[in-house]
């Protein structure tokens, strides 16, 4: 689990980054060359991506550690945005009001919808104004807000200048010796997989040699009745959705119509709108073996009896195939070109990093003690208080 970002931005961190309640005091978690990260500050981004892996994965973050570690991560993040301010600063970066200006809108067109539920146009006048509510709600200053924004575009600049225009350009010979290690893996080809390193860039080659596997495999769009009847259901229960899915397809038989039937019969309520419209993968590691065999033996058109499974009945409807595709050089090329000066750009900034903060002086207090280990130029250091700024 990594907190993968290179400043932490972003709407929902510039929401909650920043506190305008009336508190005299405020502890520093960390301090930056002298430059304080405050406590709240900490606890409002860390709050916010505990929040959002909470939602994602709920036991992942009920483990032990688990929590504590994502904290870390959260510090370590918010120490090395402020080097990276520090470091744009000094070269002179600056912020035009314009850009600044851009940056509100988009956090307004993200956060605020063009129309209602209804489709309805809102005014710019009053989503300015449900913008400004939400803010307030955080207790977040127009101001505040607008020199989070600042220093997030003074923190690009200076990266995209400092550190990406250095970086080496991706030739060809880069995309296609990528494009040979993912078909190794395809392949299965043990002697060239072996020769694919660190074991890091290994891992990252077999994630994208999967991803070319489930774009290349045969594919199936569906649509899909779900009734909901796992084991510990009962036999009863399992019994008579047994019984309605027969019923179900009888009716389908009849002349229903196979959305009017998912609409009125599927427990799975999201795929009501869409007529249970969705593409299976062959052999997807997500999808149960008796669908995936039933709706890839079945023609166009044609509906399925129930089928059974662990997770209940389904009943699935075939709207298109598609035979197995190959995967060209010429189809990956540009993609993975960008992928890899992706990487490089991010190794650059790491290192550029890791060298601003072996020139840094950095203190953790106490009270984080447990969240790092302090590298050579980190001291420990007494909880103190910064003045909160209103």
């Amino acid at each position: 689990m990594k907190v993968n970002k290179l400043i932490l931005s972003g709407i929902l961190i510039a929401l909650t980054a920043v506190c305008a309640n009336a508190v005299v005091v405020d502890a520093a978690v960390a301090t930056v060359n002298g430059k304080p990260i405050l406590q709240s500050d900490f606890d409002k981004v860390a709050g916010a991506f505990e929040a959002q892996y909470t939602a994602a994965a709920p036991k992942l973050m009920e483990q032990p550690g688990v929590k504590l570690k994502l904290e870390k991560e959260v510090l370590d993040q918010m120490i090395n945005d402020e080097l990276l301010f520090q470091a744009a600063e000094k070269e002179g970066v600056k912020a035009r009001e314009d850009e600044i200006d851009e940056a509100v809108k988009q956090a307004k067109d993200a956060l605020i919808p063009a129309a209602d539920e209804k489709g309805k146009p809102i005014s710019e006048k009053e989503r300015t104004k449900q913008f400004d509510a939400a803010l307030k709600k955080e207790g977040i200053s127009q101001k505040q807000f607008r020199d989070k924004l600042k220093k997030q575009i003074m923190s690009r600049k200076y990266v995209e200048t400092a550190i990406v225009t250095k970086v080496k350009p991706v030739e060809e010979a880069d995309a296609k010796a990528l494009y040979d290690q993912v078909k190794a893996v395809m392949k299965k080809d043990s002697k060239k997989t072996a020769l694919i390193k660190p074991e890091e860039h290994k891992k990252e080659v077999e994630a994208i040699a999967m991803r070319l596997e489930q774009l290349s495999a045969p594919k199936v769009r569906i649509g899909h009745i779900f009734l909901e009847a796992p084991k510990a259901a009962g036999a009863d229960k399992i019994k008579e959705k047994e019984a309605l899915a027969k019923e179900i397809k009888k009716k389908i038989d009849g002349g229903m119509d196979f959305s009017t039937a998912v609409r009125q019969f599927s427990d799975d309520k999201n795929s009501q709108s869409t007529g249970g419209d969705m593409i299976l993968i062959k052999g997807a590691p997500n999808t149960p073996k008796e669908i995936d065999t039933k709706a890839f033996s079945l023609d166009v058109g044609k509906v399925s009896d129930p089928i059974k499974t662990d997770f209940g009945f389904h009943i699935i409807k075939i709207k298109e195939k598609s035979a197995a595709e190959e995967i060209t050089y010429e189809k990956v090329a540009r993609e993975f070109g960008q992928y890899i000066a992706a990487q490089r750009i991010q190794v650059a900034i790491n290192e550029h990093i890791k060298d601003l903060n072996s020139k840094a002086e950095i203190k953790i207090n106490k009270d984080f003690s447990a969240l790092e280990k302090p590298a050579a130029n980190v001291k420990e250091e007494p909880a103190k208080t910064e003045p909160k700024k209103k």
